[in-house]
């Protein structure tokens, strides 16, 4: 079903910040139901830059209107069938 390389481990050898750091390092959080954990050797950045880069979208969440059942249950279908993911890679 998923023959391309699941993405596990990355070695970091240059200065992320903001947005970089974000995207860079987002690219290890696929899930898959053989994958079981990543890993990143950082040998440049420290902890706590990463972490400021990553804190916007951790210390709030911005809620618009409340989803009804019936709205998530329409998206589900346009997105089925559209063919954005593969019913059996997404745990319902």
């Amino acid at each position: 079903m998923f023959d391309q390389p699941l993405p596990h481990t990355m070695y970091v050898d240059k200065r992320l910040s903001g947005i970089q750091a974000v995207q860079t390092l987002s690219c290890l959080s696929w899930t898959h139901p053989r994958k079981e954990d990543t890993f990143v050797l950082d040998f440049v950045n420290q902890p706590e830059e990463i972490l400021k880069a990553f804190q916007p979208y951790y210390e709030q969440t911005l809620i618009g209107e409340r989803a009804e059942a019936r709205q998530l249950y329409e998206l589900q279908a346009k997105l089925d069938s559209h063919r954005v993911y593969f019913q059996a890679e997404v745990a319902i």
